[in-house]
């Protein structure tokens, strides 16, 4: 007792300890791989599995199956931030459609509202049952989320700029809304000067501006909400 414990049971009880460690972080790992996190925030639209289903890492999954495996579904999930319109368009007025071309969207369950929106994709193939050619609007960010598969009206207005135009595309985070129309913050004289301007097509995180910028506009993208026409800036 007064000589204490052998080095031999010393270096036994480390053993342990390390192996106690070594499980530990195991479980810790496996723990992680239980979670199931989103890539976006957005709507769950239908959920595939349950709470408490088996999930067996050595099946492969097969679509149409029941079976739980690695890369099986859980749930369909939609961005809020972008919603799409698809709407088949017949093959001969198929020409009156372009690219980023400005589309008004109107619902009969929201009739006091209109949504704006513009031409993101054409379809290359045409769909020879119907005579008709698939056409894709996104629409701008609006303050009401239209339930998907809700049928709506589409207004193809003017045509847009063709590619080579002067569009103008800057980040999405550039753009204020302010009283239901668009303006951005441009750097004038060490001031911010506020600028209205007419929105086109998204595209990931760009937009694209067809009216109040021109090439070499400096356009502020950051401390939006502490900004005012003419506020004082430093430029870094």
């Amino acid at each position: 007792m007064e000589a204490g414990p052998r080095r031999e049971d010393i270096a036994a009880a480390g053993a342990g300890l390390t192996a106690a460690r070594a499980r530990w972080i195991g479980a810790s790992h496996r723990l992680e791989y239980a979670k199931v996190r989103a890539p976006i925030a957005g709507r769950v639209l239908k959920k595939f599995r349950n709470a408490g289903d088996f999930v067996s890492p050595d099946t492969p999954h097969l679509e149409g199956y029941e079976t739980v495996a690695v890369g099986s579904p859980v749930v369909s999930l939609a961005d809020l931030g972008r919603q799409q319109v698809s709407v088949d368009v017949n093959q001969t007025d198929i020409a009156r459609i372009a690219l980023h071309q400005r589309v008004e969207v109107s619902s009969q369950a929201y009739p006091e509202d209109v949504w704006v929106g513009s031409v993101t994709q054409i379809s290359p193939r045409a769909d020879k049952n119907k005579n008709t050619i698939e056409v894709k609007v996104t629409l701008e960010a609006a303050a009401r989320v239209l339930p998907y598969d809700m049928s709506v009206k589409l207004d193809f207005l003017g045509q847009a700029p063709a590619s080579g135009s002067s569009a103008v595309r800057i980040p999405a985070a550039a753009l204020v809304e302010k009283e239901g129309r668009h303006v951005v913050f441009v750097v004038a004289d060490s001031r911010a000067s506020e600028r209205p301007v007419e929105v086109g097509a998204r595209q990931d995180e760009m937009v694209a501006l067809t009216k109040g910028l021109v090439e070499g506009d400096r356009v502020i993208v950051s401390g939006l909400d502490q900004l005012k026409d003419g506020s004082p800036i430093r430029l870094k």
